[in-house]
This record gives structure tokens, C-alpha cells and sequence, in this order.
């Protein structure tokens, strides 16, 4: 994790630490070691922010993801599911 935070633009932002097959996240195209940094225009300062923006979007609505991979910035889209219970 060290590695990533030398690599960011700011210190801001959710690591994902992995994307299950078949499940929003990784239909999207998310991966390991991706950053988000925004969700659907929102910043996301920290991983504790990114439950809570994602349990206040209704499911099924499409949300425009920024993430950092590998030194650069991509731009994504995820349609948000049902929370896993």
C-alpha cells in the first residue's frame, strides 16, 4: 500500500482491494490495487466515505467512476446493485 500512496496525486481516495467476479464492481472494470477517487462527481477522501455513497445511490442507476491505476487516470462506469447481504 505504501508503493500506491508514492504514486497518487494526493492522498485522498479508496484502494480497492478486490472486485468478485459478477458483481458490480468488477463488471466495471474495476481491479486490485485501482484507487477511486471519484463516484458519480463526488470525491472520495477516504474508504469509510465510499459505503456511504454507494448505499445512498438507488441500485441500478449507472455512476461514473474516476479511478488511478498504474500512474494515470481512467474513467469508468458501474451500474450501483443490491447491497450483498
Amino acid at each position: 500500500r505504501e508503493k500506491v500512496a508514492v504514486l497518487l496525486p494526493s492522498s485522498a481516495g479508496a484502494v480497492v482491494t478486490s472486485a468478485q467476479k459478477d458483481r458490480p464492481a468488477y463488471n466495471a472494470g474495476l481491479a486490485a490495487g485501482d484507487v477511486l477517487l471519484l463516484f458519480d462527481g463526488k470525491p472520495v477522501r477516504s474508504s469509510s466515505d465510499l459505503p456511504r455513497m454507494i448505499e445512498s445511490t438507488k441500485p441500478g442507476t449507472r455512476a461514473n467512476l474516476q479511478v488511478w491505476r498504474k500512474g494515470a487516470h481512467r474513467e469508468l462506469s458501474v451500474i450501483v446493485g443490491e447491497a450483498v447481504k
